[in-house]
């Protein structure tokens, strides 16, 4: 039996029917469409919210004149001049202008942001409106996708992108334009608004991927990130980053790597992330950056004492940049710089202290009478000047112009520490012990630790961290000298330092690594310090990490996640102990924040 085909106005219906069922289904699972959907609704909420937050300024008294100028277009667009001269936007009729704000305080919402009113005048009676203004999720020019802001009263307008609201939102708010979500109690103003098309960068665009390789640098009350760019742009250019940081949600805003974000606290420690933005909207946010703790000082240069070559490498902080290296005494062992930037070095070999100014310019040379091999250094609250001998067992200090004021009796005196109380605590290398002296010098108490302890550190709290090479240990004590724990560590652990978090940082000379402890004594990373057989460590106000290679003849920088930044030659065998960028005596000793 033959079957009966299909008539041609069957096909035809047949035909249609698949193609109506098609369209259907690219309009359902139209991604760039949702997408769209998804930034218009986020459009029309933060229209309505700015929209319900002037009607509360207006009714707790704000007038008119308090709520920006007439004949005024104020747009949600960063720019450098006033009048937005510089982001080629289409002209506007009725004689209005336009007007914006700079980046760095165009989301203010104490009258300096893009609406130029101060919202903070009723958080007393409302509370919070916003942490910070809201803006278009993509709010470029070339997009022509931001907000606008009339007075007298007041419009408020979105251009909207998506055909679902398009179609429905943007023709049914009452306002003048189709393409615009408008709001507000007087939409007559927007009529002054040139009609332009939405949209912008094809339907093939999608939001950027996440930026990269994140470095937070701390400066005072802010910081600068430096990133790389998204692997992938989404199809069109990128034309924002926005950093923001945690705690605190602050925002900064840039076109590229880097970005400083102001008004940061000092003394608080921050991460920040970064978003990238296209004509398709903003991606997601990086991964955190590392810590950063913006503080009130700065740490301008970093010290090497180069032992072999008897000189003191002076670099640049943080930069890392070669400065200038200078002839000391002989052998140049631990160092120490003080609050003038000056830096004093132990001269192992020839007996002696050197002191240079921040130019490297030799201040004196201080001979120790009864001294045989000055180690370790360290300056007081007072600015006096406190030097270990390990030979004859003594410590000797000197004030701020290199004369000896005191020599106190000491056993196997090595590494040294100043306390916020300006006790002075001593590493006894050759009988596993500490010991604590009081700024006069009267010994206070002498504490056991590991096996032949080389250095100490002190945090906030007093409390005294001590490596202790021939145990692989680390040894905490409290400020009266009990033991709160003992944290094991690489082979031969010699450098110990804190940083502003109170994270304990510890350089091990057998393996390279640096161990990173929290404040409790948990282990948060082991890092490669990156150069041979290290042994002196350092922090700097910008959070960096400065570590001494003994056998490549270099100083390595890390940032704050254990990440090595660079490496820098200096000079032969740099054993370096020590403050060497005066951190430890601005922030601990001396209590700057």
């Amino acid at each position: 039996m033959r079957t009966k085909a299909f008539t041609l106005i069957e096909l035809l219906i047949v035909i249609g029917i698949l193609a109506i069922l098609a369209t259907a289904v690219l309009l359902v699972i139209n991604p760039v469409q949702l997408v769209k959907q998804s930034r218009d609704g986020n459009r029309m909420t933060e229209i309505t919210q700015i929209d319900q937050a002037l009607l509360l300024y207006q009714s707790f008294g704000g007038s008119s004149s308090s709520m920006g100028s007439h004949n005024v277009v104020y747009i949600s667009l960063p720019s450098n001049e006033q009048d937005c001269g510089d982001l080629d936007l289409p002209d506007l009729v009725g004689g209005y202008v336009y007007a914006c704000k700079p980046s760095s305080t165009y989301r203010n919402i104490d009258g300096t942001g893009w609406i130029p009113v101060d919202f903070t005048r009723i958080q007393s009676q409302v509370g919070a409106l916003f942490s910070y203004l809201p803006i278009d999720l993509v709010n470029s020019s070339e997009s022509n996708l931001y907000y606008t802001y009339i007075n007298g009263s007041w419009a408020l307008s979105a251009t909207l992108e998506s055909e679902r609201y398009l179609s429905t939102n943007a023709i049914n708010d009452g306002g003048r334009s189709d393409t615009r979500f408008e709001v507000g109690n007087n939409l007559a103003m927007n009529a002054n608004l040139p009609e332009e098309v939405s949209g912008g960068g094809g339907e093939e665009a999608v939001v950027p991927g996440a930026p990269t390789d994140l470095n937070a640098e701390a400066g005072n009350a802010r910081a600068t990130i430096s990133f790389s760019a998204p692997s992938s742009d989404g199809g069109s250019s990128i034309t924002s980053y926005t950093v923001t940081s945690n705690p605190g949600d602050i925002v900064a805003t840039g076109s590229a790597s880097p970005i400083t974000v102001t008004g940061l606290t000092n003394g608080t420690t921050y991460t920040f992330t970064v978003r990238a933005t296209n004509v398709a909207g903003t991606g997601t946010a990086s991964v955190a950056s590392n810590t950063s703790t913006p503080l009130s000082f700065t740490t301008p240069y970093t010290w090497v004492s180069n032992m072999y070559s008897n000189t003191v490498s002076q670099l640049n902080s943080p930069s890392g940049t070669a400065v200038g290296a200078y002839s000391v005494g002989s052998y140049p062992y631990g160092l120490a710089v003080d609050s003038a930037n000056n830096v004093w070095i132990a001269n192992y070999g020839s007996s002696s202290v050197t002191k240079l100014n921040s130019s490297g310019e030799t201040i004196g040379t201080y001979n120790i009478s009864g001294s045989g091999m000055p180690t370790g250094i360290a300056i007081d609250a007072s600015g006096n000047v406190w030097v270990t001998d390990q030979m004859y067992n003594k410590i000797f200090k000197l004030n701020s112009s290199g004369e000896t004021i005191g020599i106190y009796n000491v056993n196997t005196a090595y590494g040294i520490a100043i306390d916020p109380s300006n006790n002075i605590w001593i590493a006894n290398a050759g009988s596993n012990q500490v010991t604590k002296l009081n700024s006069t010098g009267t010994v206070i108490g002498t504490y056991s630790v590991g096996s032949y302890p080389m250095h100490l550190a002190i945090d906030t709290s007093g409390n005294v961290w001590v490596s202790n090479k021939d145990s692989a240990t680390v040894s905490k004590l409290n400020s009266s000298g009990a033991l709160i724990g003992t944290y094991n560590v690489d082979a031969n652990p010699y450098g110990i330092v804190i940083d502003a978090s109170g994270n304990v940082w510890v350089v091990c000379r057998h393996t390279s690594n640096v161990f990173k402890f929290d404040p409790s004594g948990s282990i948060l990373g082991t890092y490669y310090g990156g150069g041979s057989h290290p042994e002196g460590i350092a922090i700097d106000a910008s959070g960096y990490i400065w570590v001494a290679a003994v056998d490549s003849n270099s100083i390595v920088k890390l940032n704050s996640a254990g990440t090595v930044i660079a490496a820098y030659n200096v000079g032969d065998r740099p054993y370096s102990f020590g403050d060497m960028t005066g951190f430890t005596l601005q922030y601990f000793v001396l209590g700057r924040r």
